[in-house]
C-alpha cells in the first residue's frame, strides 16, 4: 500500500472514530422539532429584523416579505407559529386572524382571547396556551400538582429551535375551546379540609388556610393564625407534603382574617372578613362580587357598580405596592388606584368605611362611614 493510500485510510480511520465518540447530547434526536414543518426556515434577520426566518418559494435571490410568514401567519420558527402547529395538530384550525381577531405577538394573545370571548385564566390546564407578557407563548403538555407546568416551545432565547422545560409558570393560560381540559374534580378525600387550617407534616409552625376552591393561603404570622382560631376555623390538620401538593398554594397570597390588612392580605371567593365590631362584613363573593354589607343587610359598596366585569373577579388582594385590587383571568379587574404611594394598611372599619391608609393619613375611602 502506497503512501498515499495509507494516509487516506488512517484518516478514514481517524474520522470514523471521531464520529463513534461524539456525544449523542450533540447529535440532532430524530423528532428534535416535535412534528415542526418549518424548521429549515434560513435565518433573514438581516433584512426583516430580528427574529425572523424565510422560506423561498420564488426562487429569486433575497426573500420576499412574504416568505417570512408561515401558512398560519406567524414568524416561521417563532413561538407564536409552534403553538399554532401543536393547536392544530389536534384538529382546530387555528390561525393569526381566526375569529376576527389578531393574536399578533406573543403578549398580546391574551388579549387577543378574551375579545374572541375565550376564558384567560392565572390557573393552568392541559392543552392550554401559556403566555408571558414578556412576549412568549408556549404550549402546555402537562400540569403539575404544585400549579406549575411542563411545556414545549419554540425560539426560546431567540435562537429559532425546539425545546421543551418543565416546572415553570405563565402569568395567564389561554383555553381553547374545543382543546383545552377541564381538571379532574378535587380528590373527595379533600373536600374535608375546605375552609379549615392545615400544617405541613415537616413543620411545627407553618400554616396554611384552606380556601373554598381548594387553594392554600399562607398564615404569616401567630396573630393570623389565632384570628382564624377565634373565628371557629377548624384545625390545625397536620397532612404530609403529597397531600398538601393537591391543594395549590397561592404565592404572594396571605389569608385576611381581620378587619385591619398589611401586604399581600387576600380573600377568594366564599372568603368574608368583619369589622372589628362585627357589624359590617366584607365579602368576596361566590358569583364575584365584592361586597360590603351593613348591620342591616344592606349592600353599601360593591365592585359591580364599578366594573361589568366583576363576575370574572375570583380574589382581592391589598399589594405591596399599596393597592387594593380585584383579579380574574389573570388581569387586574378594578383597583382602589393607590399604588405607590405609600399604602401600607387597609381597614374594614367600626364606622362602615373601607379605607387604604399610609400610616394614619387616607388615600382611599367607599365613602360609607355611618351608613346602615
Amino acid at each position: 500500500m502506497g503512501t498515499v493510500s495509507k494516509l487516506l485510510l488512517r484518516s478514514l480511520i481517524v474520522a470514523l472514530s471521531v464520529a463513534l465518540l461524539v456525544p449523542t447530547s450533540l447529535a440532532r434526536p430524530a423528532g428534535a422539532t416535535a412534528g415542526y414543518g418549518y424548521d429549515h426556515a434560513r435565518d433573514c434577520s438581516n433584512q426583516f429584523g430580528l427574529y425572523s426566518w424565510c422560506i423561498e418559494e420564488d426562487g429569486r435571490a433575497g426573500f420576499t416579505d412574504a416568505e417570512q410568514w408561515s401558512p398560519y401567519g406567524f414568524g416561521y420558527r417563532n413561538c407564536t407559529d409552534w403553538v399554532a402547529t401543536r393547536v392544530r395538530h389536534f384538529g382546530i384550525a387555528f390561525s393569526n386572524g381566526m375569529g376576527g381577531g389578531r393574536f399578533g405577538n406573543a403578549r398580546n394573545w391574551d388579549d387577543n382571547a378574551r375579545t374572541l370571548g375565550w376564558t384567560v385564566s392565572t390557573t393552568p390546564r392541559v392543552r392550554s396556551i401559556g403566555v408571558n407578557e414578556s412576549n412568549h407563548v408556549a404550549f402546555v403538555e402537562t400540569v403539575n400538582a404544585d400549579g406549575t407546568v411542563n411545556i414545549s416551545e419554540y425560539n426560546r432565547g431567540g435562537t429559532g429551535q425546539y425545546g421543551t422545560r418543565n416546572g415553570v409558570r405563565f402569568d395567564s393560560y389561554i383555553y381553547v375551546p374545543g382543546l383545552t381540559q377541564a381538571p379532574p374534580p378535587p380528590p373527595s378525600d379533600l373536600s374535608r379540609y375546605r375552609i379549615t387550617i392545615v400544617k405541613w407534616s415537616g413543620s411545627s409552625t407553618t400554616a396554611w388556610f384552606v380556601t373554598p376552591d381548594l387553594k392554600r393561603l399562607w398564615i404569616p404570622d401567630g396573630g393570623t393564625y389565632n384570628q382564624l382560631r377565634a373565628r371557629g376555623f377548624a384545625g390545625p390538620y397536620v397532612l404530609d407534603a403529597g397531600t398538601l401538593d393537591r391543594m395549590p398554594d397561592q404565592r404572594d397570597q396571605w389569608v385576611a382574617s381581620g378587619s385591619s390588612w398589611g401586604k399581600n392580605r387576600t380573600l377568594r371567593r366564599g372568603m368574608s372578613v368583619r369589622s372589628s365590631d362585627g357589624r359590617y362584613l366584607f365579602a368576596m363573593q361566590d358569583d364575584g362580587n365584592l361586597v360590603l354589607y351593613a348591620p342591616s343587610g344592606r349592600a353599601l359598596w360593591s365592585t359591580d357598580r364599578l366594573t361589568s366585569a366583576w363576575r370574572s373577579q375570583e380574589f382581592v388582594i391589598f399589594q405591596g405596592d399599596g393597592n387594593l385590587v380585584t383579579y380574574g383571568g389573570g388581569r387586574a379587574i378594578w383597583a382602589s388606584g393607590t399604588a405607590g404611594r405609600g399604602g401600607d394598611h387597609f381597614e374594614v372599619q367600626g364606622d362602615g368605611n373601607l379605607v387604604v391608609y399610609a400610616g394614619s393619613r387616607p388615600l382611599w375611602a367607599s365613602n360609607t362611614a355611618g351608613r346602615t
